[in-house]
């Protein structure tokens, strides 16, 4: 499969537990390089590639639009906010001394 990933499931996870552990079978991969090309896509809109390395020196790049990196940043916001808040039900003291 080749081209430009314009779409891919993201799924967020509550822990490092939760994480898979890749075997034998995957390969690491290194990114040594983002780039940000202005009017990469048809649209005007731009893209983003992402240059790679494996251990073992082969170079590889995976080309995405920005818009998919932007709603995965804005997944990993959402993910760190709802970390960050106070549990359902528990005392949160008052942000200022006025009520």
């Amino acid at each position: 499969m080749s081209g430009i990933t314009k779409d891919f499931a993201v799924q967020i996870l509550d822990s490092v537990a939760e994480a898979p552990n890749y075997g034998t079978d995957v390969t690491l991969l290194r990114i040594e390089r983002a780039l940000v090309v202005g009017k990469g896509m048809q649209s005007g809109a731009p893209s983003v590639d992402l240059q790679m390395v494996d251990g073992d020196g082969r170079k590889f790049v995976v080309m995405t639009t920005g818009s998919l990196l932007e709603m995965l940043g804005g997944a990993i916001a959402g993910k760190r906010q709802r970390d960050a808040a106070p549990a359902a039900g528990s005392a949160v003291p008052p942000a200022s001394g006025v009520h």
